[in-house]
């Protein structure tokens, strides 16, 4: 099967942007992690090995603590 890729952006409490992208960074499916401006404040890449592991990373993210609203978009990746 082929992995699966997802960008996930995320609406953080006020004051909690580099708390979360501290957590982020633990989480080691998660590739990117961008601060953004506009109506979300970070958005991530996650890669996974199919969808069952994205849906378990995801509930990974969405444990940590600042975090309000999430948004994912899943991409297909090929792999050669």
């Amino acid at each position: 099967m082929d992995k699966v890729a997802a960008y996930t952006l995320i609406n953080v409490k006020i004051g909690k942007t580099k708390d979360v992208i501290e957590a982020l960074k633990n989480i080691e499916e998660i590739k990117n992690i961008a601060a953004t401006t506009g109506i979300y404040d970070i958005i991530i890449r996650v890669e996974a090995e199919d969808h069952k592991h994205l849906f378990e990373v995801l509930n990974k993210v969405h444990q940590i603590d600042g975090i309000e609203r999430t948004t994912t978009h899943v991409i297909e990746v090929e792999v050669p």
